[in-house]
């Protein structure tokens, strides 16, 4: 009973044995009974209803950030959550690919929005957020915005989709630059609208020639694994990152002037500029281009699911699935950790 997380019949049964031995005078019977029955009723209230049905279900949760996975298994009985294990320490890193199922790709509505206008060269611009929890200041972050569309403003046929973090940001943005340059610039731009959560980066960026993200952006890096143009512009210097190695003032840049140049560059060059060109890091990024990534993530997960059944301990569930992902793939393509 107390396995299936039926804590409380276990509990009535305690005190009756308890009552029991009490009766017959084995005291030392009693209170070992008693000291059970006082950790049992502690981990009575510390179990929480989360269902509303008494349900006994094991629950997996998985969170992603910036490619490190974190693990949580649920251990639902009877409604309620007897256990859980938590595995945010990265133990396994298993490459799966791009992870979203992709349909055909069409160029977004919003590239061919701006062409209508006579914008010649179109660049996504993925926005981040900022406050006291974040790398970045608002001031920094309007200080992007204004040299960006002054610098568009003059130039005429550069367009700009801004793909916002929280669309509400958008309109603190605008609100803190000058009026006028706003309404010049009202042909070259187009903000997506209040639908922004879900949307994948390639459903905006398609046709555009080039995207840039604020900071180390994860969306420019799905759109590099895309074989599309991208680029970070890192407001905060984190020259520490792999990134800079691998392709500073190309694929990542920390001064905006440098940046704008480039980027013209590109628009008068577009077949012969590096610029925001991925193509000689693809292999170095991930193994696979096949956007198939979530068949192979549920795979892993279902493996892993079938051994907790069969009742082996998390570590040997994760165990026997990293041995079935790497003879199907390859040992090179999941990598452990002590």
């Amino acid at each position: 009973m107390f396995l299936s997380g039926r804590i409380a019949p276990t509990i009535k049964n305690i005190k009756a044995d308890m009552a029991k031995a009490a009766k017959q005078k084995k005291f030392e019977k009693a209170a070992r009974l008693r000291d059970q029955l006082r950790a049992l009723e502690m981990l009575e209230q510390r179990q929480n209803v989360i269902m509303v049905k008494p349900v006994n279900w094991d629950i997996v949760g998985l969170a992603n950030d910036e490619g490190a996975w974190c693990v949580n298994l649920f251990k639902i009985r009877s409604g309620k959550m007897l256990d859980k294990e938590n595995y945010g320490k990265i133990q396994s890193l298993v490459q799966i690919g791009y992870p979203y199922y992709i349909d055909t790709p069409q160029t977004s509505n919003e590239v061919n929005i701006l062409k209508n206008k006579g914008m010649r060269f179109i660049i996504t611009v993925f926005d981040n957020s900022f406050g006291k929890n974040n790398h970045f200041s608002k001031e920094e972050i309007i200080q992007f915005y204004h040299k960006f569309l002054e610098w568009a403003w003059k130039l005429k046929d550069i367009g700009i989709i801004f793909k916002s973090k929280k669309p509400h940001l958008f309109d603190f943005y605008f609100s803190s630059l000058p009026q006028l340059l706003i309404n010049s610039c009202q042909n070259n731009f187009y903000i997506r609208g209040n639908d922004e959560f879900g949307i994948l980066p390639y459903k905006v960026a398609t046709g555009a020639d080039c995207s840039i993200g604020i900071g180390i952006s994860s969306a420019i890096t799905e759109l590099a694994l895309l074989g599309a143009k991208g680029i970070h512009y890192d407001i905060t210097k984190l020259h520490q990152h792999p990134y800079y190695k691998l392709g500073y003032n190309r694929i990542i840049f920390d001064n905006l002037d440098s940046l704008l140049n480039n980027l013209i560059h590109l628009k008068i060059n577009p077949n012969s500029s590096k610029i925001g060109d991925w193509s000689y890091l693809r292999e170095i990024i991930s193994p696979f281009h096949d956007s198939s990534g979530y068949k192979r993530m549920g795979a892993y997960i279902n493996e892993f699911i079938t051994q907790v059944k069969k009742g082996n301990t998390s570590e040997k569930a994760i165990s026997e699935a990293n041995r079935s992902y790497q003879e199907k793939w390859g040992k090179d393509i999941l990598h452990t950790y002590s």
